[in-house]
């Protein structure tokens, strides 16, 4: 109850109230209002703090130039022609043939917006004809005049009764091609796809024979059937047999569809029996090739490291005993 600036203090006021008998409160703060003095109750709980203020309202985002605005590119139209497939046959359990389809070949991701890296052969393709010349040829009958041998035939004072030639590389057999789709060579399956493409480049998309095979060629497939595969049968004698093949060495945990080298040396016999040059590619080092196969087929190893010298010499090598 607070005076304001007056010489009357509380005990003036309470002089008065006693003088007057004044006993409500009415009263009371009527004689204190005539004293100059306020009897309004004062509140002892602090004030409440005003509430915060709202917050300021977000920046509205500045305008984008127009030389940023991007849209998102279509979706590309395929047509038939533009997914090439290599489609050869197979045999299912009751003995038909069924087509087979190799895998999709790596293509532009339009979607993306960026290039997917395109496949990276394991054979250098600058050398990849000179490889695959070198590894695929056999001698042919014919070729040129040899001169030499007439000389001494003529000198020795014999007659000539036909004329000597000189046998010369020639890829007009053809190519019996097995192509090994266990799964194991699945991380090689576009190489092999590239493979057999360069392969029918080189000697001619009608002198090549594609069989694939699980294991080794002609080997039966646990779970389909009796005889879900056909036998194998070798070429024409002199055709050159390619193998795109790991000969078991990678086989993956768990997989049946392998063969031992045992089976391997088998296949090896029947091959060489029907007069016909053997050539595997593998796609692993010669330090894990099986000893036993090296010596009865021509192995090349299936990467960057390999060039044209190199098969044209151990092509050379082996041909004595190997074609």
């Amino acid at each position: 109850m607070p005076a304001k600036d007056s010489t009357i203090f509380l005990g003036d006021l309470a002089c008065a109230i006693r003088d007057l008998g004044a006993t409500d409160y009415d009263t009371h703060k009527l004689i204190a209002g005539m004293l100059g003095m306020n009897l309004e109750p004062v509140s002892l709980e602090p004030t409440p703090p005003p509430p915060p203020p709202p917050p300021p309202p977000p920046p509205s985002p500045s305008p984008v130039p127009s030389t940023l605005l991007v849209s998102s590119p279509p979706l590309p139209e395929l047509s038939p022609d533009s997914i090439p497939l290599d489609v050869e046959s197979t045999l299912n359990k009751d003995g038909e043939w069924i087509p087979e389809v190799e895998p999709l070949p790596l293509a532009r991701d339009d979607v993306g917006g960026y290039d997917v890296p395109p496949l990276e052969p394991l054979l250098l393709p600058n050398w990849t004809r000179g490889i695959l010349g070198a590894a695929l040829a056999t001698r042919g009958a014919g070729g040129t005049l040899d001169v030499e041998r007439v000389v001494e035939t003529l000198a020795r004072g014999e007659n000539v009764h036909a004329l000597p030639t000189i046998a010369e590389p020639t890829l007009g057999r053809g190519v019996q091609l097995l192509v090994d789709k266990s799964q194991a060579m699945m991380p090689f399956a576009h190489d092999q796809v590239w493979m057999l493409r360069e392969i029918k480049r080189i000697v001619g998309d009608e002198r090549v024979e594609v069989q694939r095979f699980k294991g080794r060629p002609g080997q039966p497939q646990p779970g389909i059937g009796q005889n879900p595969t056909r036998a194998y049968q070798p070429p024409p004698a002199g055709t050159p047999v390619v193998l795109l093949t790991d000969l078991g060495i990678g086989q993956p945990m768990f997989a049946d569809d392998w063969s031992s080298v045992s089976e391997w040396v088998d296949f090896c016999a029947e091959v060489r029996r029907a007069g016909c040059p053997l050539v595997a590619f593998v796609p692993y080092g010669a330090t894990r090739w099986p000893a036993r196969l090296v010596k009865l087929m021509t192995i090349i190893q299936w990467d960057r490291s390999t060039t044209a010298a190199t098969v044209a010499a151990i092509v050379s090598r082996r041909g004595g005993d190997l074609r």
